[in-house]
């Protein structure tokens, strides 16, 4: 099941046990307002991303590329590079918290921005729970800033 943040009135139809129930309202009066799993925030961490394999297939280099987070969740980040990305490559990179997280994706999307660079679309893979909870950590933290 997936988790969504939404908005809706109703009323309370009793309070029993200390649980509070309440009139389930009409479907077209609920407002989704974040269909995704996570909470995406908006960011601008510059970040060097290595190229770590294509189509399930390694690739040895060392060469690296700069690349922005543009918004990050427990689920991903947005990357926004130079380079035109294709999707199914996995990438990894460091992102500094209040540790650092070596962290490896893998690309959804390449949409061309407005200014000739590339928004890639990420998702983690590979990322442990410890992990994924200092992100939504950091990502709760960043929406009350």
């Amino acid at each position: 099941m997936d988790n969504k943040i939404c908005v809706f009135s109703t009323d309370v139809k009793a309070f029993i046990d200390g649980k509070l129930i309440l009139k389930e309202p009409p479907l077209k009066d609920i407002q989704i307002l974040q269909r995704r799993k996570f909470v995406r925030v908006d960011t601008d961490i510059e970040v060097d991303c290595f190229l770590v394999g294509f189509q399930d297939r390694a690739i040895e280099s060392d060469k690296r590329f700069p690349a922005v987070i543009k918004n990050i969740s427990g689920g991903g980040v947005l990357l926004n590079t130079k380079l035109s990305i294709p999707k199914d490559t996995i990438l990894l990179f460091e992102l500094e918290l209040e540790e650092t997280l070596l962290l490896t994706v893998r690309v959804l999307r390449n949409e061309v921005d407005s200014d000739n660079s590339n928004n890639l679309g990420c998702e983690f893979i590979g990322i442990t729970d410890e992990k994924r909870q200092k992100i939504i950590k950091y990502v709760n933290k960043l929406q009350f800033i």
